[in-house]
């Protein structure tokens, strides 16, 4: 099928490159513009990568490899 590729699609990792690239268009923006963003836009910013840096901790910590009880000091 033409849409595998979605399956195997690093998710963190592509939510993670899309903030960045919004972020830095953004800031582009203002320095060659002088655009003024919204409160909004900005807003929306700051949530998206929050929901990004959630994402990543949630995705490690759920993959960590457990430890054994001996290791542990138990």
């Amino acid at each position: 099928m033409k849409w595998t590729w979605l399956a195997t699609l690093p998710t963190t990792n592509a939510r993670i490159a899309l903030s960045l690239l919004m972020a830095t268009s953004t800031c582009i923006r203002v320095v060659a513009v002088g655009w003024d963003p919204s409160w909004e836009w900005l807003t929306f910013l700051t949530a998206w990568a929050g929901l990004d840096v959630l994402q990543f901790w949630a995705k490690r910590t759920t993959h960590q490899a457990p430890v054994a009880p001996a290791e542990a000091g138990g």
